[in-house]
């Protein structure tokens, strides 16, 4: 009796996954095809203008994180010159 019950349970699992894995996919990749937004490769943009934008930001970065005197001390006027150092690589020209 248990013999049976465990082959009709088979039988039953494997047909099910047999027809289920012949079945096409609900939602067909050509219907569904999504616009997606990437600001790196917009039309508008080209390469130089890419990395014309990356190299300022590595400068801006390397300008932001570079410590000339490490046993000096920060004071507001050490403050103002960190920033006008930073102020024109964060200006946007458009």
């Amino acid at each position: 009796m248990m013999k049976s019950i465990y082959l009709l349970t088979s039988t039953i699992l494997l047909t099910t996954a047999i027809s289920c894995s012949n079945q096409e996919p609900a939602i067909s990749t050509k219907n569904s095809q999504q616009k997606t937004y990437n600001p790196i490769t917009q039309e508008n943009k080209n390469d130089t203008e890419i990395l014309n934008v990356t190299q300022i930001a590595t400068e801006f970065k390397q300008t932001e994180f570079e410590v000339s005197d490490y046993n000096k001390s920060i004071t507001p006027n050490w403050i103002k010159q960190r920033k006008s150092k930073l102020e024109p690589l964060m200006t946007i020209v458009h």
